[in-house]
């Protein structure tokens, strides 16, 4: 994966839903774990993972969020193989371009599910109130046997080629605690490739997966590339939320791992996996949000729902010319009255530039460098031989104010919100 593919996020939108906002329907805004931007750039579809979408329509203002309109809502069933009615707990959700239908993921146990309606139907008052989700034929048994209560297919998104990529949550049973799944599945929900990331466990438990983004990068090798959005949370540290680029080039697949561990695995069954001859899913981190490092002044929260905006929709033809990446993140409260409510932050993620380069030739030291020291000497002899030049100096530093974001476009506290319209400042 090539070095300084992006710089430092900066552009930062908001739109905050207090604790117990309801939408106009009069279902109250809660627990959003995925989230999708339909292909007409104006529908937002937000899945809850107590079993329902929120279908709203989005507006922008170049690289700022607008405003919110709640259009719809939509109760989802499903029954188990039994046919008996069975409490769902979804947490991903993907789009199927070839069929316009959407595909989701549960936990708890994981499934893959689809629902048979086009997607414009989520935000179609006229449509029905209640879609039952139908089995796909195919269904991750293996994640389903060994996965860890509540840490499950956490994270879905369509990927190159009319398939989909899955992410576990936690370590299967038998995995090391740092292993994390990635599935490559079809339509159907059949495997087709499997790999694995490494999260960091230190200082306290390892990171959760939670979501997945196919991305498009133009002029980078390997491939395919996507980013994970990963989290945990804990009393000392509250909560991390880590973004990071993904490169599946070269990752071996263990589909056939029964375990993958760190050293030798006995007693773990057949078909154990050693880390050391195994090649994980190359990741670089683009950014770490903490209570200590706030993202655009906002503070931290347990963000799930992520989804890449298409250059298009925020007034750009293309990503060259957006200069980077448009995200759109969305924390899950879960129905918690001391977390910060439901948070909605638009950002970019610029490309790095020529003029950022993470290593200097010497030649360039010697043609740049070596000028602008000369340079700088010959001002701070003129600085030190003439008080006039000190004072004027000192009265135009106290004029100016280092600023982090650009000036055309400074980070926005868009204040409380009811039903999704920024509060004006």
């Amino acid at each position: 994966m090539a070095d300084g593919v992006f710089g430092a996020v900066d552009h930062v939108s908001s739109i905050f839903l207090p604790f117990g906002a309801t939408s106009p329907q009069g279902q109250r805004i809660y627990g959003i774990s995925a989230c999708l931007l339909a292909p007409d750039l104006q529908t937002l579809l937000l899945l809850c993972d107590m079993g329902a979408i929120y279908g709203a329509r989005v507006d922008f203002q170049g690289l700022k969020l607008s405003n919110i309109s709640w259009k719809h809502w939509t109760e989802i069933t499903s029954d188990d193989q039994w046919g008996v009615p069975m409490a769902m707990d979804v947490e991903g959700m993907a789009l199927d371009n070839g069929t316009g239908e959407v595909l989701l993921s549960s936990e708890r146990p994981s499934h893959f599910f689809r629902l048979p309606v086009p997607w414009q139907s989520f935000v179609n008052p006229d449509s029905g109130n209640v879609t039952k989700a139908v089995w796909l034929p195919h269904q991750p048994s293996f994640v389903e046997e060994n996965e860890v209560s509540n840490k499950g297919l956490e994270a879905f998104t369509a990927s190159a080629n009319h398939t989909f990529l899955a992410g576990v949550e936690g370590a299967l049973e038998n995995d090391d605690p740092a292993v994390r799944r990635i599935y490559q599945v079809d339509s159907s929900g059949r495997s087709l490739w499997s790999g694995f990331l490494m999260v960091d466990t230190f200082p306290s438990h390892p990171l959760g997966l939670t979501e997945l983004a196919a991305v498009n990068l133009p002029n980078q090798s390997g491939g395919p590339h996507f980013l994970s959005l990963e989290r945990r949370f804990s009393r000392a540290e509250e909560n991390d939320i880590r973004l990071y680029l993904l490169d599946l080039a070269g990752a071996s697949n263990v589909s056939n791992c029964s375990a993958i561990c760190d050293g030798p695995c006995d007693l773990r069954g057949e078909h154990q996996c050693d880390l050391d001859e195994l090649t994980s899913i190359q990741k670089r981190l683009v950014f770490q949000w903490t209570p200590t490092q706030l993202l655009g002044g906002l503070m931290v929260d347990n963000y799930e729902a992520m989804t890449i905006i298409p250059p298009q929709a925020v007034g750009y033809e293309s990503v060259e010319d957006l200069g980077g990446l448009a995200v759109l993140l969305i924390n899950d409260n879960n129905d918690n009255p001391r977390q910060i409510g439901t948070q909605f932050v638009l950002l970019r993620l610029p490309f790095a530039t020529a003029g950022e380069p993470t290593r200097w030739p010497r030649i360039m030291l010697l043609l740049v460098v070596l000028p602008v020291l000369v340079a700088l000497c010959s001002l701070c002899t003129v600085f030190l031989l003439c008080p006039k030049a000190r004072r004027r100096c000192r009265r135009l530093g106290r004029r100016v104010r280092h600023q982090t974001f650009e000036d055309d476009d400074p980070p926005v506290d868009a204040g409380v919100s009811k039903l999704g319209r920024p509060v004006a400042v």
